[in-house]
């Protein structure tokens, strides 16, 4: 998934019956599926709860509307620093690394 595909996600996305995620005119301005996992199901609904969110998962600090792909971008340097990791690299390195782990999990 991309960063402004992530930031726009609002809570109707969530599939957790069918543990997907539907992305609404993403790349293309085509809508697709992508597979939700059970850690992430459980911190989006912590997520959700901590911060009080009422239709956006990641609203913006005005209150309406998505938060801006800078926000994403400052949440994951923040996150690789905290971790300790120093591999150059952005939060985009995630989609690749993570489409690597599901091909390699013999996912197509």
């Amino acid at each position: 998934m991309r960063l402004a595909e992530a930031t726009n996600l609002r809570a109707r996305h969530i599939d957790s019956d069918r543990m997907q995620i539907r992305v609404e005119a993403g790349k293309g301005n085509k809508d697709r599926y992508t597979v939700l996992s059970p850690a992430l199901l459980t911190q989006l609904r912590k997520h959700w709860k901590r911060h009080g969110c009422t239709d956006w998962l990641f609203p913006s600090k005005k209150g309406y509307g998505p938060a801006c792909t800078a926000t994403g971008q400052y949440a994951y340097n923040t996150a690789a620093k905290r971790a300790g990791i120093t591999k150059k690299g952005g939060i985009h390195l995630l989609r690749h690394s993570f489409a690597t782990h599901l091909l390699e999990g013999g996912m197509n």
